[in-house]
């Protein structure tokens, strides 16, 4: 199977078997198996939907022969979710080619997002040094516009950023903003503790 990202300029080639996990019957997040069917995603959709997964899977599913990914909602959790779910191998291959100059991401706000956070913040202190975790935070771009932000209205004298995204880039240190950056959670030393955790996803 060939997954054409012409866009981006480049190709990645995944094998049926390392492109979707077996299907699930309960939800992947809290395991109730209160779930409904929300749809199916179409070969060939007749609206554009502005994400680059979902841009994936339909240019994957283009190729096949019959269509089989379903979404869900749990009534439980609320979460939304695919089903079966794309396999770690796949994401990783795709996110280690994802394009951090793409024109597009240039287009996010940064500093909106960086406000919209500060401003439910909720009990959180004051301190000499905030500690920020970015989950898929890619180059890191909000948590140091957030950093910038901390470090400006006086609420903290240090930041130290650690983002979690297979596209990895290089550790660097400037400005009382240090980050470091990590391709799964796991290699995160246990001992550390966060003041600030970034669901990129989710903003």
């Amino acid at each position: 199977m060939k997954i054409n990202l012409t866009k981006r300029r480049y190709k990645i080639v995944i094998s049926e078997e390392n492109y979707l996990e077996e299907a699930f019957d309960r939800c992947p997040f809290c395991g109730s198996g209160f779930v409904k069917y929300i749809g199916t995603i179409h070969p060939s959709p007749d609206i554009n939907i502005y994400t680059d997964f979902l841009t994936v899977i339909g240019t994957v599913l283009s190729d096949r022969p019959s269509t089989d990914n379903k979404t869900f909602a749990c009534n439980n959790c609320h979460i939304g979710y695919f089903n079966p779910q794309p396999t770690g191998k796949y994401l990783q291959a795709f996110y280690k080619s994802y394009d951090l100059g793409d024109n597009r991401r240039k287009k996010t706000d940064h500093l909106r997002l960086a406000n919209h956070i500060i401003k439910n913040l909720g009990n959180l202190s004051p301190g000499e040094t905030v500690r920020i975790l970015d989950f898929g935070g890619g180059d890191g771009a909000v948590a140091k516009c957030l950093g910038k932000c901390l470090l400006s209205s006086g609420f903290a004298k240090k930041i130290d950023i650690s983002i979690v995204d297979f596209n990895t880039i290089p550790d660097r240190s400037e400005n009382s903003i240090s980050q470091n950056s990590y391709e799964t959670l796991d290699l995160i030393p246990p001992s550390e503790e966060f003041d600030i955790v970034i669901a990129s996803a989710v903003l």
